[in-house]
């Protein structure tokens, strides 16, 4: 398993607790940041972030970077959009700290990227080396 499909699968399971969370019982996890609701839309979102766990398990199975890729870029814009809310007082503050997972996650799987690429191009470089018989040159 490359190491960006690894840090995706842990944050498939972030997305996993935290969407199973608001789903079956919101205000276990919301209280922990002072607040509370009644509505059932928390409940919507849990669904939609255990799905998009869903989506993220099954891309790190089958190591689609592609996938891997997008997920930074988004992950990135769920830190701005929350903290941007926060700051137009649409959001309670404490709401931008799943802006940060969110950012804290997307960057560990672009640099997760970035170090598989560089391990493929230095097999890449390797092989390249290497002579007919089998044995590389130093």
């Amino acid at each position: 398993m490359s190491r960006a499909a690894f840090s995706i699968k842990a944050f498939a399971v972030y997305l996993f607790v935290v969407g199973a969370c608001f789903v079956v019982a919101p205000n276990l996890l919301l209280s922990i940041f002072g607040i509370a609701t009644q509505e059932g839309w928390v409940r919507v979102v849990g669904l939609l972030a255990f799905n998009i766990g869903a989506y993220g398990w099954v891309a790190a199975r089958h190591d689609i970077k592609a996938f891997f890729t997008a997920s930074v870029w988004m992950r990135a814009e769920v830190f701005v959009v929350l903290c941007g809310m926060a700051v137009l007082g649409l959001l309670p503050p404490i709401m931008a700290v799943f802006g940060v997972v969110d950012l804290a996650g997307g960057l560990w799987t672009h640099l997760a990227l970035r170090a598989d690429a560089l391990g493929a191009d230095a097999l890449r470089t390797n092989a390249l080396r290497a002579e007919p018989g089998g044995c590389r040159v130093a």
